[in-house]
C-alpha cells in the first residue's frame, strides 16, 4: 500500500507547475480589462467566468505547492515555491479588489437581473446576496485597493509560525526512568504518554515537546500580537465592531451565539471535572496532570499496523448510512494520504482539498 501523497495527480513535476505559474501570472492584467464596465451584463457574465477559471487554477497551483512544502518545511525549495504561489495570490486579490465596490455601485436589482440572464451568475446567486448582506462592511474601490495590497502582509503571521513550530523544531532525546532512552517528537509524543506507566516519565516526555515553545514564548507572544493586531486593524477598517463579529459575520452568526455558547461551557463544567476525578481513582494518580488526559483506562496491549486500523475502520463505516462507506474508501485510497511524520513535516490534523 502506497503510504506517501501521489501528488502526480495534481502536477507530474515543479516544471509543469512552472509552466502554469508563469501563464496565470501573465493573465492577472486581464481583470483591469473588466473594470468599469460590470454595468454590462455580458461583461458582468464574462467577468465570472473568467474569474472562475482564474482561481480554480490559482487553487490547483497552491494545493500542489503548499503540500510539497507542509511534506518538510526545512526544504529552502519547496519553501520558496510557496511564498510564490502566496504571492500570486497578492496580486490577484490586489487586481480584482475593484470587483465587489463596482457591483455594489450597480444596485441589488440590477445584479439580480444579470443573474436572471445567465445561467453562469446565477451559480453565483448566494454569493451576490451575500456581498449586499456585507456591503456596509465594503469599502470604496481605492480603499479597497490599499487593503488588497496588504494581503500578503496580513497573512505572514500564519507563516511564521509554521516555520517557528515545524522548521525549527527538533526531536529530543529522553531517558526513562528504567534507564531506557528515547526520541520524542511532535508526532510521537502522544502516544506515549498513552503507553508510559510512570507519571514522571510522562512528564519528561511532554516537556521535550513543549519547552521548545517555553524557550521561544517571546516570539510565539510576538506573532501572537500580530495576529490579533492585523485582525483588528482589518475590523476596524471594514467597520466592524471588534474582531469577532469580522469572523462571524461572514457565516451570518450573531456575536451573542458565539459568546453564550462559551460562557455556557464555562458555566457547566462539573460533568468534566467528575470525569477527571473518576480517571484519577481508577488510574490512582494523586495529582492529574495534563499529561494524564492520554492514559487509556482500558488495559491492552494490543498493536494495529496502518492496513489493519484502516480495514478495521471502512468495515465498521459501512454501518454509516448516506454513502459515508465510498466517500471513507475515495478519501483514504492509495496515494491521499501520508502517513508518517518525518523530519520537517507539518504536525496536527490535516486535511485539504481540490476542485
Amino acid at each position: 500500500m502506497l503510504k506517501k501523497w501521489d501528488l502526480t495527480t495534481v502536477f507530474n513535476n515543479w516544471n509543469e507547475w512552472d509552466k502554469l505559474h508563469d501563464e496565470m501570472k501573465s493573465q492577472i492584467p486581464k481583470y483591469k480589462e473588466y473594470e468599469g464596465k460590470l454595468n454590462d451584463s455580458k461583461n458582468f457574465e464574462d467577468f465570472y467566468k473568467f474569474d472562475e477559471d482564474f482561481s480554480e487554477k490559482l487553487a490547483k497551483l497552491a494545493v500542489y505547492a503548499h503540500m510539497q512544502n507542509d511534506l518538510n518545511t526545512k526544504d529552502e525549495h519547496n519553501d520558496a515555491k510557496y511564498k510564490k504561489i502566496m504571492m500570486l495570490y497578492s496580486e490577484a486579490i490586489q487586481a480584482g479588489s475593484f470587483s465587489n465596490p463596482e457591483k455594489i455601485s450597480l444596485g441589488e436589482d440590477t445584479v439580480k437581473m444579470f443573474a436572471s440572464k445567465s445561467s453562469k451568475v446565477m451559480e453565483y446567486k448566494f454569493e451576490l446576496e451575500n456581498l449586499f448582506r456585507k456591503q456596509a462592511h465594503i469599502l470604496s474601490k481605492e480603499s479597497e485597493t490599499i487593503i488588497a495590497n496588504f494581503s500578503n502582509v496580513s497573512n505572514i503571521t500564519s507563516s511564521l509560525y509554521s516555520g517557528l513550530a515545524n522548521a525549527d523544531s527538533t526531536s529530543s532525546e529522553v531517558t526513562l526512568s528504567d534507564g531506557k532512552t528515547i526520541t520524542v517528537t511532535s508526532g510521537n509524543y502522544r502516544m506515549y504518554l498513552s503507553e508510559l506507566k510512570v507519571q514522571e516519565d510522562r512528564k519528561k516526555v511532554f516537556e521535550a515537546v513543549f519547552t521548545h515553545y517555553a524557550e521561544h514564548k517571546n516570539t510565539y507572544a510576538a506573532i501572537y500580537n500580530s495576529a490579533v493586531e492585523s485582525d483588528w486593524a482589518n475590523a476596524k477598517s471594514r467597520n466592524y465592531k471588534s474582531s469577532i463579529e469580522s469572523y462571524l459575520f461572514e457565516d451570518n452568526v450573531p456575536t451573542d451565539v458565539y459568546l453564550t455558547l462559551i460562557n455556557t461551557t464555562k458555566e457547566n463544567t462539573d460533568a468534566i471535572k467528575k470525569y477527571i476525578e473518576l480517571r484519577k481513582k481508577a488510574l490512582n494518580i494523586t495529582e492529574y496532570r495534563t499529561y494524564d488526559r492520554f492514559l487509556p483506562l482500558a488495559k491492552s496491549t494490543k498493536k494495529y499496523t496502518y492496513e489493519e486500523a484502516i480495514e478495521m475502520f471502512q468495515e465498521a463505516s459501512k454501518k454509516i448510512p448516506g454513502g459515508f462507506y465510498d466517500l471513507a474508501k475515495e478519501a483514504l485510497k492509495e496515494g491521499h494520504v501520508d502517513v508518517y511524520e518525518q523530519q520537517g513535516k507539518r504536525t496536527g490534523a490535516y486535511s485539504t482539498s481540490i476542485y
